[in-house]
């Protein structure tokens, strides 16, 4: 639990701000919903992560799929969320991504950066 308290000036000063700031292309992303699968924790409704899931399927036009657990449910329910990931991956796409098929957030009219390939450690956190 010490891991998770220290690293909480690191989450609000630098990670949420961040997210808050986000602007994505929804135009784009619109064009490209065929190949976007938005989740969210089937335990996390009236969350932020859920909601920003759900809003931006809603303006995408498409549903957010749903995983077992809550935000975290890749570590609380590991083989659950393993298997209902291989089963949206398998019914979702008919052909693998390639690279030049990756959704681009930054550039265009949407932007969405940490100013940086890493975030950098908020004065004081690393």
């Amino acid at each position: 639990m010490e891991g998770t308290t220290s690293n909480l000036p690191l989450f609000v000063e630098r990670i949420v701000p961040t997210f808050r700031s986000c602007t994505p292309d929804i135009d784009r992303l619109r064009t490209l919903s065929d190949r976007i699968v938005l989740a969210a924790g089937h335990d996390s409704h009236g969350e932020l992560p859920h909601r920003a899931a759900a809003t931006l399927a809603g303006h995408i036009g498409t549903e957010p799929r749903y995983f077992p657990g809550g935000h975290i449910g890749l570590t609380t329910r590991p083989t659950e969320f393993a298997e209902h990931l291989r089963d949206t991956l398998s019914t979702r796409w008919t052909r693998p991504l390639t690279r030049s098929g990756a959704v681009r957030l930054r550039g265009g009219r949407g932007s969405c950066s940490m100013g940086g390939n890493s975030p950098r450690p908020a004065p004081g956190h690393g």
